[in-house]
């Protein structure tokens, strides 16, 4: 008799009680996924509305209105969308001058630091950055842009927000086109906590 009620009751067990369970922990689980995804989304506008620059603004022709741009370089994918975006402006009058910021990571951190001298370190890294740089360069120099370069060492946003902070460009361009969605995401969080100059991303 025991048994018997035992059976029963795992079999109840398994064709009512667990079901149902599964499907509430699986309701929570996709109900807290989508509020975190809503919340991140509205980040995202938030960091846009408040950081973007409009394509569409039509600044003022003046000689004395012109914008200064500051473009990093943060890696190897260059910066070519940030320049091309700077080169249009600069042929609608709207842009005097670009500085390019070449931006490199600290050498004496990571595990390569440990088998590998800093010079040999050093080294490799501007040889990556240098086929980027040419085809930034590139972009400015057929347009007729004039640019500054200069190269500072230090981590991604904090190193850009400190240099523009001491440069005072009129906005900061970051060519965001072979980022992916939270590189995208980090960058303009990390900029929109340290600098005050305004931002654009182009894609």
């Amino acid at each position: 008799m025991q048994s018997a009620l035992k059976r029963r009751f795992s079999g109840k067990l398994r064709s009512e009680v667990l079901p149902s369970c599964l499907h509430r922990v699986r309701d929570v689980a996709l109900t807290g996924f989508l509020r975190v995804l809503r919340i991140v989304l509205q980040l995202i506008d938030t960091l846009y509305a408040e950081m973007e620059v409009s394509k569409s603004v039509c600044w003022p022709k003046s000689e004395y209105s012109m914008l200064r741009l500051l473009i990093p370089v943060v890696d190897s994918g260059g910066a070519v969308q940030a320049a091309r975006h700077a080169a249009f402006l600069y042929l609608e009058h709207c842009v005097s001058e670009v500085e390019l910021l070449e931006v490199l990571e600290p050498i004496d951190e990571g595990r390569a630091a440990a088998f590998h001298s800093r010079s040999a370190l050093r080294r490799h890294e501007k040889h990556i950055m240098l086929d980027a740089l040419i085809q930034t360069c590139s972009v400015l120099e057929d347009a007729g842009v004039p640019y500054k370069w200069k190269r500072v060492f230090g981590h991604g946003a904090r190193a850009i927000a400190a240099y523009a902070a001491k440069t005072q460009p009129d906005v900061v361009v970051i060519d965001a086109s072979h980022f992916g969605f939270f590189r995208r995401l980090t960058m303009l969080a990390g900029l929109w906590r340290v600098t005050t100059r305004p931002v654009t991303m182009v894609h």
